[in-house]
């Protein structure tokens, strides 16, 4: 590998490190919402019924 090599693969490493961190972090918080949806504690909305709801929130 020659110096020019270097920068792009640290570069490419750390993109790499970023990315399993937040896919990571993703995953967990997907998992939570699924099963808060499974056990009730949240529900789906219709989209019209949530834009609705939440414009309320900020009249």
């Amino acid at each position: 590998m020659n110096g020019k090599d270097r920068p792009h693969d640290f570069l490419n490493q750390a993109v790499d490190e970023y990315l399993r961190g937040s896919l990571a972090w993703h995953e967990k918080e997907l998992r939570k919402t699924e099963a808060d949806f499974a056990t009730g504690k949240i529900e789906m909305l219709d989209w019209e019924a949530a834009k609705e709801e939440l414009r309320g929130r900020f009249d």
